[in-house]
């Protein structure tokens, strides 16, 4: 039902048997939404939805059931579920749900690209380009970044031009700015290991 719903919304849809068949085929490397059932044969669906956090932490989960549990619905939800639904359910539902979660998707989708092409940027400055970014990045201005770094204003102009064009901006706000998102994913990676 739920295959046939997606496929008349003109959205490709693949079906598998199980969460281990689904994991076997690696199918959550590619965009998309996973619709899941809570209750299936082998790994039931919190169990897979919990295991994705990790392995693709961008796919959204909408997630399906026959029962009124509300432990499940909030144990779900907790794991980032982009939707719970009751069985039986209204397609059309089903259909706006999954047209959400798919929007969803795609700007989560963008966003790591940012920030994996920041990431990259970041790697290849300097030891001095990255610690002059840590301090602006702390809110300090010129003079304090230049006393702690202990640099004269010609040298710390150089770098700081040099710091812009590596980085693809042209001012130091959009600097500041890459420079969150990369602590942000520097944090999760920490947080993560």
């Amino acid at each position: 039902m739920v295959s046939l719903a997606v496929r008349r919304s003109e959205m490709d849809a693949l079906t598998f048997e199980s969460a281990e068949e689904f994991l076997e085929s690696k199918a959550y490397t590619r965009p998309g939404v996973l619709v899941l059932d809570i209750s299936m044969n082998g790994m039931c669906g919190l169990e897979l939805q919990s295991r994705l956090l990790t392995e693709a932490p961008t796919l959204p989960v909408i997630m399906l059931s026959a029962t009124d549990d509300v432990e499940l619905a909030v144990r779900a939800m907790r794991h980032r579920a982009a939707d719970f639904i009751r069985k039986p359910f209204d397609v059309d539902a089903l259909v706006r749900s999954i047209q959400a979660a798919v929007v969803q998707n795609q700007a989560l989708l963008m966003v790591e690209r940012e920030r994996r092409t920041a990431q990259a940027m970041y790697s290849r400055l300097t030891t001095i380009e990255q610690d002059l970014l840590l301090l602006l990045s702390d809110g300090q201005n010129e003079i304090q970044v230049r006393g702690a770094l202990g640099v004269e204003s010609d040298f710390y102009e150089r770098t700081m031009s040099d710091l812009l064009q590596k980085m693809g901006v042209e001012s130091t706000v959009e600097l500041v700015q890459l420079s969150h998102l990369i602590a942000a994913t520097r944090e999760e990676e920490h947080i993560a290991a």
